[in-house]
């Protein structure tokens, strides 16, 4: 997850502090860093373009049919417009850029250890569930993952 030479001394800072402040294990403080990285990242003004929202998304280790209530939630950032989305339209039509958006969040989602539902994704774009149920058909009759 460290991806520079600042990450990784900024990493070891945080293990090592959540080892001595609060004797946590190896294990739990190295977790703890990883996450306090991971949140800043993603929480950084700059990190945040144009198009880009934050949601919290059950995690993709959860299995299917568990209750929400029970899940664990990681924060996503997805990008529901991005800027050559219009070109794209006029080349290819409203419908074709739906499924890409839709395609493009569920993969950052994925990437960024979330799972979207068909509801999250309704939401998040402003269709109804059924809708997305269709194009998610859609996209898998293509073997589009």
């Amino acid at each position: 997850m460290v991806k520079n030479k600042t990450g990784e001394i900024f990493y070891s800072a945080l293990t090592g502090y959540f080892k001595a402040r609060y004797r946590f294990s190896s294990a739990i403080a190295q977790a703890l860093a990883q996450d306090v990285l991971r949140l800043t990242q993603i929480l950084n003004p700059d990190s945040l373009r144009e198009g880009q929202v934050l949601r919290y998304v059950v995690k993709n280790t959860e299995p299917p049919g568990k209750l929400l209530s029970d899940c664990q939630f990681v924060l996503v950032k997805l990008t529901l417009y991005h800027p050559e989305d219009m070109e794209y339209r006029k080349s290819n039509g409203l419908k074709e850029l739906k499924l890409r958006v839709i395609q493009r969040i569920i993969r950052e989602a994925v990437t960024q250890g979330g799972s979207l539902s068909q509801e999250d994704i309704a939401n998040l774009l402003f269709l109804d569930r059924r809708t997305v149920v269709d194009y998610i058909k859609e996209l898998e009759s293509r073997n589009i993952k």
